[in-house]
């Protein structure tokens, strides 16, 4: 094209001037997006596995169950942080898109992959080992637990690896380090989520100037006293120091691998990217990983997106956006509202096939 064009989608949108085009259009909302592809190109496409999904509105609202724990790694950090307080929604669905989009973003492998060396401290996953192996199946955390003993299975090299501190169920701790890493959450003000488990991740990875008391009380001599203040003191000492070492290795690992300022080339070619894609792409994938899953965009937000505004189809008359939008006839719901899409090969007459 003549100009310059603004982001990557502008540029691919001008592909539609060309000839040999075929253009995909999803009519969405009040909007139609028109993708062009080239018709002998050689795109690769690939189809997500969704055999674990649920359709429908059933059990919306309800307590979440082992069932909802399908792959570990692209676990909603909610389950792990409320356990069956969280509730099943929306929300749990576009915490993986974003991560879909993190990877989109790298142009590499998974983001488990890429931090693979990234691991949660011994001293953090001892505090989540606590939280998640109660044994009253009453305690909201008995649905992590029973999440960890189904993978055990399956990840039998998991047992005994000294970076997972003899916890069967390190993989859960190493996925969430690996959230908190890469997103910041802790350093969000933002973030509203009151649980033991949250507690225990502040409490482990937010320095703080505080000292471990090594006062006692009870009975018994002087000699015996001062005995037990001392084996208080090593032992406050001893957690003291594992405690600051996880405090400084999460500052390590973050310095690395944070989104927002991580010194990584790949960390530095993401944020290029997203600069690349224009108003509003950061916001997008800020919102979509957001750990609040009450501050999460819903997928039609996330549709709607000024990312995505280069591709909007302006060429359709109203009655046309209507026909190819509309929800049997009724207004579309942001929320329910499945996209139609459609492919035309690109000519002078504009022609819609569906």
């Amino acid at each position: 094209t003549a100009r310059r064009a603004h982001s990557p989608f502008e540029s691919y949108a001008s592909m539609a001037d060309q000839k040999n085009v075929v253009e995909m259009r999803i009519g969405f909302g009040r909007q139609v997006y028109c993708l062009p592809l080239l018709a002998n190109g050689k795109e690769l496409v690939k189809i997500a596995d969704f055999g674990t999904s649920v359709v429908g509105v059933g059990g919306l609202g309800d307590p979440i169950t082992v069932q909802q724990f399908t792959t570990l790694e692209n676990t909603p950090p909610e389950f792990l942080l409320l356990g069956s307080v969280a509730r099943q929604g929306f929300s749990a669905d576009t915490f993986p898109l974003g991560l879909c989009f993190l990877h989109l973003l790298t142009g590499y492998e998974p983001y488990e992959v890429l931090l693979q060396d990234v691991f949660c401290p011994p001293y953090l996953i001892k505090k989540l080992q606590a939280i998640w192996t109660p044994d009253s199946i009453e305690d909201p955390y008995y649905v992590v637990r029973e999440a960890v003993e189904s993978s055990v299975l399956d990840e039998p090299d998991m047992k005994g690896d000294a970076r997972d501190a003899g916890y069967e169920g390190a993989v859960l701790a190493h996925t969430l380090y690996r959230y908190l890493v890469l997103f910041s959450a802790l350093q969000d003000d933002d973030v509203d989520i009151d649980s033991p488990a949250w507690t225990a991740v502040k409490h482990a990875l937010v320095p703080t100037d505080g000292v471990v008391g090594a006062g006692v009380r009870g009975g018994g001599g002087i000699g015996q006293n001062q005995r037990r203040i001392k084996r208080k003191q090593k032992s406050n000492g001893e957690i003291s120091k594992a405690r600051m070492a996880c405090t400084r290795q999460y500052g390590i690992d973050r310095a690395q691998w944070s989104l927002h300022e991580g010194t990584h080339p790949m960390m530095k070619a993401v944020r290029e990217r997203l600069k690349s894609l224009g108003r509003g792409a950061f916001k997008l994938l800020h919102r979509l990983v957001h750990f609040d899953p009450s501050r999460r965009c819903t997928m039609f937000e996330a549709l709607i997106s000024p990312v995505f505004a280069p591709l909007v189809d302006k060429s359709l008359s109203s009655e046309q956006i209507t026909a190819l939008t509309s929800n049997h006839g009724g207004s579309p719901c942001p929320r329910s509202a499945s996209p139609r899409s459609f492919t035309q090969r690109s000519s002078s007459s504009r022609g819609l096939q569906h």
